[in-house]
């Protein structure tokens, strides 16, 4: 089995659960094992997580949502001309977990594979333009989603690099 690490928010619906399960399986089919760091002890945890992605083959981001901000104010009090503030709603956030993850498996150039779920608020490693990294938008009512990733250039290019050690 080829390791790969997975960046993922820890689930709080049985829908990401699920998410997770079907998208670590995808992999499974493909002789990848995505890998993570599960410990309780946050003063040891960024330590982990690089020796774990250093062993790894390449990075799969999931991003979906951990936080819903009903409404909130970007750039409050700017008082710099041509700087405004701006009042947003019904925001969806990921962990930042996953901007540090993608960070360091970028840091040891590592293929990086981005799925994140539809709405959610991108900025950071997320913004695909930053990184040059393409992503798969998932909505969780979409069935065929699994089914269509064999097909998608992405993710068959994330498995060829993976596969071909282009770490």
């Amino acid at each position: 089995m080829i390791p790969v690490y997975i960046s993922h928010p820890t689930p709080h619906t049985i829908q990401q659960k699920v998410f997770l399960r079907n998208i670590k399986d995808f992999f499974l089919k493909h002789n990848i094992m995505c890998d993570n760091v599960y410990v309780s002890d946050n003063s040891v945890l960024l330590q982990l997580i690089r020796e774990r992605i250093k062993k790894c083959c390449g990075i799969v981001i999931v991003a979906y949502e951990r936080k819903h901000i009903e409404l909130a104010t970007i750039k409050r009090g700017a008082d710099i001309p041509g700087v405004s503030s701006q009042k947003v709603c019904d925001i969806s956030e990921t962990t930042p977990f996953t901007h540090i993850e993608m960070a360091m498996a970028y840091a040891y150039h590592l293929p990086v594979l981005v799925v994140k779920e539809t709405g959610l608020l991108c900025e950071g490693v997320l913004v695909n333009s930053y990184l040059g990294v393409d992503s798969l938008i998932f909505d969780f009512d979409n069935v065929s989603f699994f089914d269509e990733l064999d097909n998608n250039e992405a993710v068959k290019s994330f498995i060829e690099k993976v596969q071909g050690g282009e770490a």
